[in-house]
C-alpha cells in the first residue's frame, strides 16, 4: 500500500516537483497574514461603522438642542396650550432650518415636482425632519404630541434609544423633542463617505497582501539559505568527507544545527579512526602469538630443536594467550551489543568486594581494603565480580613490586562510590579520558610484561553502564592509576 501510495504521487505531482521550503512557507505566511489583516479590517470596519453611526446621532442631539433653543420663543408658560402660536408649518420650517445643507445632502425630486408643492400633514412620516433626515415632534410633559412626528408610531427594537432632548424655558422644561436615533446611513453624503472608506479599506488590504507577498519570498529565501547550507554540510558528511569547517556564527537554531554537524563530523572522524586503530590492534594482537607458533613449528620441522617438555610448555603459553585474546574479544563484542546477560537482584556489595580481593601475594605487592559495610546494591552478583576481578588483575598487572593495591568503597547519599588504585607507574594524563578504549597502547608509561590485549577495561565500562554506574579513571594518590566507580545504592 505505502509503494503504490507513493508511486500514485510521483505520477500525480511529477517526478520534478519538489516542495521546497519556499513554496511551504509561502502559504503559510501569507495565510497567516491574511486571516490577521480580514480580522483586523473588519474590526476596524464594524468600529467605524459604529462610530460614525454615534457620531451622526450626536450631531441630530446637537441639531435638537439647537431647535430646542428656537422653539423658547413660542412657549406661553401661562397659557393653557404650552406652544399657542406654533402651528404645524412653522415647526417643520424651524426643523428644516437646522437640517445640514451641502452638495448631495438632498435628494432629487421626481420632475415635475417640488419640495413645497407637498402640503404638510401633522404625523406625516418623513416631512419634520428634513430630506434625509428622520422625522421630529414636540412632546409635552405627559408624553402627548404636540406638533410633528408622531416618534412612538415608528417601530424600533428599544424606545430607550430614541433621541431626546429636552425644550427649557426659565431653567424648566417644558417640553421634549423626540427623534428616532440612525441605524444605519442613509443619506448620500453619508453613504458615499461610507463607500470611499470601504474602497480604502480594499486598497490597504490589496497593498498589505502585496506587502506581506515580498516579505514572506524574502523570510523563506532567508530560511532556506541555511537549510540547504546545512544539507551540503550532511551531503559531505554521508561522502565521508569530516574534515573540520567553521560553523555558521549564529545565535539561533540554525547556528546550534551547524554547530551540531560539526560536532558530529568529529565524532565520526574520531570513530573512524577509532576503527581503524581496533584492527591494526586486533592483527598486532593476533599477529604476536601466531609468529611465535609459526617460528616454533618451523624449528621443528627442519629438525634445528626437538620436541620436548619446554617446547610443548611454549606451545602452551602462545595457545593460553591466543585463547584469551579471543574470549576477551567475545566478551567485549557481547558487552558493546547488549549480549551479555544479566540476572539483576539485591547484592551485598561489601562482601562482593572483599571475596574478590587476592588472598595472596603476587609479584611483591600489598593488597588494601576500606570497605564500608552494609552497602548494597540491585545488580548482577556474576557481571560484579568479573568487574571487580578484572580491576584487580589490572591493578596487579600494571603496578611495579613492591608496591600498593587498594581499593575503598563508601556509601554517599543514593550513590555507592568505589575506587580501585595502585601504586606507580601511572598514566599518561592525556591517556585518561582514551583508557577505556579496546586495545589502547600505553606502553609508554606502564609496562605491558603481564598485561593481556587491553580490553579489560573496555568490558568494566559496559558493565558498569549496565548497571546504571559510571566509571572514569585519575591519577592515584599512591603514584599509579585510580578506577573511580559510582554505582546506584539500594
Amino acid at each position: 500500500m505505502h509503494r503504490g501510495t507513493c508511486c500514485n504521487s510521483r505520477a500525480r505531482y511529477g517526478p520534478n516537483v519538489r516542495f521546497t521550503i519556499t513554496l511551504k512557507l509561502l502559504p503559510i505566511f501569507l495565510g497567516t497574514t491574511a486571516v490577521v489583516l480580514l480580522a483586523a479590517l473588519g474590526l476596524a470596519r464594524w468600529s467605524f461603522n459604529q462610530g460614525f453611526l454615534d457620531y451622526v446621532n450626536a450631531l441630530e442631539h446637537d441639531r435638537l438642542s439647537r431647535i430646542a433653543l428656537d422653539l423658547v420663543q413660542f412657549h406661553e408658560p401661562t397659557g393653557v396650550t404650552p406652544f399657542p402660536d406654533l402651528d404645524p408649518h412653522t415647526f417643520m420650517r424651524i426643523v428644516q432650518s437646522h437640517s445640514p445643507r451641502g452638495p448631495g445632502d438632498e435628494q432629487r425630486p421626481p420632475p415635475g415636482k417640488r419640495r413645497h408643492d407637498r402640503p404638510f400633514v401633522p404625523g406625516s412620516p418623513g416631512t419634520p425632519g428634513g430630506p434625509g433626515r428622520p422625522p421630529v415632534g414636540l412632546y409635552n410633559l405627559e408624553g402627548h404630541l404636540i406638533v410633528g412626528q408622531a416618534i412612538e408610531d415608528e417601530p424600533t427594537d428599544n424606545r430607550s434609544e430614541l433621541v431626546r432632548v429636552p425644550v427649557k424655558a426659565a431653567g424648566e422644561v417644558v417640553a421634549q423633542l423626540r427623534t428616532l436615533p440612525h441605524r444605519r446611513l442613509t443619506t448620500p453624503r453619508e453613504t458615499g463617505f461610507a463607500a470611499a472608506q470601504r474602497t480604502a479599506t480594499w486598497g490597504i488590504a490589496a497593498v498589505s497582501l502585496l506587502l506581506a507577498l515580498v516579505i514572506s519570498l524574502i523570510l523563506a529565501r532567508a530560511l532556506q539559505g541555511p537549510v540547504r547550507r546545512a544539507m551540503g554540510r550532511v551531503d559531505q558528511i554521508v561522502a565521508g568527507d569530516f574534515s573540520a569547517e567553521q560553523p555558521e556564527l549564529r545565535s539561533d537554531e540554525f547556528g546550534e544545527l551547524s554547530a551540531n554537524l560539526e560536532r558530529l563530523a568529529a565524532t565520526l572522524d574520531d570513530h573512524r579512526k577509532a576503527r581503524q586503530r581496533w584492527l591494526a590492534d586486533i592483527s598486532h594482537e593476533l599477529r604476536t602469538p601466531v609468529t611465535v607458533l609459526m617460528a616454533e613449528l618451523h624449528t621443528l620441522k627442519d629438525g634445528v630443536r626437538a620436541l620436548d617438555t619446554a617446547q610443548l610448555e611454549s606451545f602452551d603459553q602462545e595457545v593460553t594467550r591466543l585463547q584469551h585474546l579471543i574470549d576477551d574479544l567475545y566478551q567485549l563484542s557481547l558487552s558493546e551489543i547488549g549480549g551479555l546477560r544479566y540476572t539483576f537482584a539485591a547484592v551485598e556489595l561489601s562482601a562482593l568486594l572483599e571475596s574478590s580481593r587476592p588472598n595472596r601475594m603476587a609479584n611483591d605487592l600489598r593488597f588494601e581494603t576500606h570497605i564500608e559495610p552494609g552497602l548494597r546494591l540491585r545488580g548482577d552478583s556474576n557481571r560484579l565480580d568479573q568487574l571487580f576481578t578484572n580491576l584487580w588483575q589490572d591493578a596487579i598487572a600494571y603496578t611495579d613490586s613492591p608496591g600498593i593495591c587498594r581499593c575503598t568503597a563508601r556509601r554517599a547519599g543514593q550513590r555507592i562510590h568505589v575506587v580501585f588504585e595502585d601504586s606507580p607507574p601511572g598514566v599518561d594524563p592525556a591517556l585518561l579520558p582514551r583508557l577505556f578504549e579496546p586495545l589502547l597502547r600505553t606502553e609508554v608509561s606502564r609496562s605491558r610484561k603481564y598485561a593481556g590485549a587491553g580490553l579489560g577495561l573496555a568490558i568494566c565500562r559496559n558493565i558498569v553502564t549496565a548497571h546504571e554506574g559510571t566509571i572514569h579513571a585519575t591519577a592515584s594518590e599512591l603514584g599509579g592509576l585510580a578506577i573511580h566507580l559510582d554505582l546506584p545504592a539500594l
